[in-house]
């Protein structure tokens, strides 16, 4: 049973740690995007 509740956080785990790099990534595009669009 505790080996499945660890599995399962887990891979909880993974997953918003994936999730978070693709956020990571789409900030950075949309600050690039703003650094662009800024009038020098």
């Amino acid at each position: 049973m505790k080996d499945q509740s660890l599995r399962k956080l887990q891979q909880e785990m993974d997953s918003l740690t994936f999730r978070n790099l693709q956020l990571a990534k789409r900030v950075e595009l949309l600050q690039d995007e703003l650094a662009l669009s800024e009038p020098r």
